[in-house]
């Protein structure tokens, strides 16, 4: 190898395994096992400047990484309260800092 990165094709995912296909035909699998709990979470959204929470919406979390799956059925209902524009529960003040602007 010349140190370039190594090309894989589409990882092929079967019964909890991802095989990876390298160019040059050597063939690496890795065991892959995540483990998702049901849980209530906060779902933030930004739309136009605006920054909305939804609290308690059941979700999926990944235990390793914390990325959330949430059904078909609960995205169609967050979406609709979201267009809804229904009063909010509650308000609360958010502190806003810029990266950009903050000290090394």
């Amino acid at each position: 190898m010349r140190g370039d990165f190594l090309r894989y094709t589409s990882p092929i995912v079967s019964d909890g395994m991802i095989t990876l296909l390298r160019e040059d035909l050597v063939t690496m699998t890795i065991n892959w096992q995540e483990t998702l709990v049901e849980k209530p979470v906060t779902y933030t959204l930004n739309l136009n400047g605006r920054v909305i929470l939804i609290e308690n919406v059941p979700a999926r979390v990944n235990e390793e990484t914390g990325e959330q799956f949430f059904s078909p059925s609960i995205v169609e209902r967050l979406q609709q309260t979201i267009l809804d524009s229904n009063e909010p529960d509650r308000f609360i003040q958010v502190p806003v800092y810029d990266y950009s602007n903050s000290a090394a």
